[in-house]
């Protein structure tokens, strides 16, 4: 690695990524912080996320991904910011829990059968 470069994974490392479902609701809370911030989903994928914010904030690099269904919560998912361009951002999940991980691929098998 040269000096002064930071250890970056090259932009779309990530898994092979599905659309996410217009009826996805997604938050994304920064860590230190209370405060939900309703978010667009792009795309989603078994590693990550991508998702648009309609309002101008700086999110830190640790975040909690809360994913919801109408009025169900289908999970809450820790992760870390990796990329950020303009308005979208690139989210990385950090599994705590194999419940966590089998909860995102679940989610993601329902979605390749709506597509």
């Amino acid at each position: 690695m040269t000096p002064g470069k930071q250890d970056v994974r090259p932009y779309g490392y990530r898994d092979p990524r599905i659309p996410c479902p217009l009826s996805l609701h997604l938050e994304v809370t920064a860590e230190g912080t209370g405060d939900a911030i309703p978010v667009r989903g792009i795309d989603v994928s078994a590693s990550g996320v991508a998702i648009a914010v309609g309002d101008e904030i700086d999110l830190a690099d640790a975040v909690e991904l809360t994913i919801r269904c109408g009025e169900s919560e289908l999970g809450r998912i820790p992760g870390r910011v990796y990329h950020q361009s303009q308005d979208h951002y690139g989210l990385e999940f950090k599994f705590v829990t194999d419940e966590q991980r089998q909860r995102v691929q679940e989610l993601i098998a329902q979605f390749i059968h709506t597509i």
